[in-house]
């Protein structure tokens, strides 16, 4: 499987943690800290390593391909940054869920959203541009 056809994969992945994580938004603290445990797992297990697989394979080759007014790449980096930033954040108010829920609840909607808007942006604009400037030797660069 190539690594557009695997980021893909594991895109669905990812989402179906979001899924979990959204569900328990809306219920007790006692619903909210596990799907917080399984979420933050999931992001440091799968999407962690999917955004460094993304940064080294596939937009610095892209990026050679755009002009750098597209912007695209610099919008895809911008996003992970701000990721990895809400996940550690939600990790360190989860340590403190009962006094920080509000913080928790609000952080881990826009760490949803942001995941969402990011992986439609990818699937809907970077992939297929990787697919139709990349050939398979310089995405699958290790």
């Amino acid at each position: 499987m190539d690594r557009v056809a695997t980021a893909t994969a594991e895109h669905r992945r990812i989402l179906a943690a979001v899924d979990a994580l959204e569900a328990a938004l809306d219920g007790d603290i006692a619903a909210l800290t596990p799907a917080l445990d399984a979420f933050v797992a999931v992001f440091d297990t799968e999407a962690i390593p999917h955004l460094a697989m993304e940064e080294a394979n596939i937009y610095p080759h892209l990026a050679s391909c755009l002009p750098p007014e597209v912007g695209a790449i610099q919008t895809m980096l911008d996003d992970h940054q701000t990721l990895r930033s809400l996940c550690d954040s939600l990790g360190e108010e989860r340590a403190h869920l009962e006094e920080v829920r509000a913080n928790v609840l609000t952080t881990a909607r826009d760490l949803a959203l942001l995941m969402r808007d990011h992986i439609q942006r990818e699937e809907r604009v970077i992939f297929p541009l990787a697919t139709k400037f990349l050939n398979t030797e310089e995405i699958d660069d290790a």
